[in-house]
């Protein structure tokens, strides 16, 4: 959530002042009222509150808010929680001080919310609705499907970025279904993996590329995604398209055409790596799995709760990683042992574990002074093992 609105944090008053001029621009229709949505999803439960409060009004003063706060008994927390919440709402300069001439005079400055995302929510409020629902009419084949079945683009996205993680961990990599563009991405921009000496292998993992490894799914794949996003020219249509897709439904068809130039490369490379479904390259619609529409924040809740209160939104959750489906047991004499799926998860554990008994679904090995070296040898750390493991 920080990357993502990092580049608020940075904007200018000149640049504020250049969005409010294009404040009548706005429509139920613009991506930006789900940016809007979302940012107050993320938002303290107080600064969310103050936000409310203050949708309609002009102008107010700090010792305003402090109305709204318990200050019996001299709880403090109380106080901590307010500065808290309005440090959040200026720094995302959601809250701007009030320059006007038929404000009151007083010793105190006045704020206001920023016009353009003042406005923003308030259609947002007044009239939600789906990212792209007005503009399926772009779509002139009526022979394709709205809706896609979601085990389809769930086990699309499992497999496709199983794909990834095989072909960094070097694991029939022959036989994975992984474009050339991907394979030098992950090499070029993200730096995970570099050339081989060995024959054998055509590469292998960096440290970048074992600590990559060891994270859950979430925060892998949300890695790839910002790294793509931050080689594109136009950064704020690309978050644009998250913040949408956040709001969308899982497996619902949406139209292509409806996206800019630089939303299409990104959907593409969604794509590739099974975020995003598209049953060919040339297809016009595409259809966000769970994990798309989770992308953009931190927690999964938070995107349950908000889909939760939209009538027109169908959340799925969904609980996945690198180890979905191991279960690792892991005993005081260091023994390990793991119910394993796939031939990923055991790769996995010989990062640092020696592995001495192999059955179909179960893996019995130990942790030892000299794999335990190995393992930091390439840069991973005890941190990130115990995470793995726990």
């Amino acid at each position: 959530i920080d990357k993502v609105y990092g580049y608020q944090y940075n904007l200018t008053d000149s640049e504020i002042n250049n969005n409010d001029e294009n404040i009548e621009t706005i429509d139920k229709s613009s991506p930006y009222i789900f940016a809007c949505r979302a940012v107050f999803q993320s938002l303290f439960p107080l600064s969310k509150c103050y936000i409310m409060r203050t949708l309609f009004l002009d102008y107010f003063t700090v010792s305003n808010l402090l109305l709204w706060i318990n200050k019996s008994n001299n709880n403090q927390s109380n106080i901590i929680e307010h500065e808290n919440a309005l440090k959040e709402l200026k720094t995302l300069r959601l809250f701007l001080i009030y320059t006007n001439d038929n404000a009151m005079d007083t010793d105190e400055s006045f704020l206001c919310i920023n016009k353009y995302f003042k406005q923003s929510f308030m259609i947002s409020l007044l009239t939600p609705c789906e990212p792209w629902l007005n503009q399926i009419n772009l779509v002139n084949d009526s022979s394709l499907p709205l809706n896609q079945p979601n085990d389809l683009i769930e086990k699309n996205n499992i497999d496709k970025w199983n794909d990834v993680l095989k072909y960094l961990m070097s694991i029939n990599v022959s036989t994975l279904s992984i474009s050339n563009s991907i394979k030098e991405f992950l090499k070029k921009h993200m730096k995970l993996i570099a050339d081989s000496s060995n024959k054998q292998s055509k590469h292998i993992l960096t440290s970048k590329g074992y600590e990559f490894m060891l994270k859950d799914f979430k925060r892998q794949i949300w890695e790839f995604v910002w790294h793509i996003i931050e080689h594109f020219p136009n950064q704020e249509e690309s978050i644009s398209l998250l913040f949408m897709l956040s709001y969308s439904q899982a497996g619902k068809g949406y139209p292509v055409k409806a996206l800019t130039k630089t939303q299409r490369q990104l959907v593409a490379a969604c794509m590739e790596i099974g975020i995003i479904y598209l049953p060919t390259k040339s297809s016009l619609l595409f259809y966000p799995s769970t994990t798309a529409i989770n992308l953009i924040f931190n927690n999964i809740s938070e995107v349950s709760t908000a889909n939760e209160n939209a009538d027109s939104l169908d959340f799925i959750p969904m609980n996945i990683s690198s180890k979905s489906d191991m279960k690792i047991i892991v005993e005081t004499n260091m023994q390990v042992t793991s119910y394993v799926s796939t031939d990923l998860h055991i790769e996995l554990l010989k990062l640092f574990v020696d592995v001495n008994v192999r059955l179909p679904n179960m893996v019995i090995g130990r942790i030892s002074r000299e794999k335990a070296k190995e393992a930091f040898s390439v840069g991973i750390t005890v941190a990130q093992i115990i995470d793995f493991l726990s």
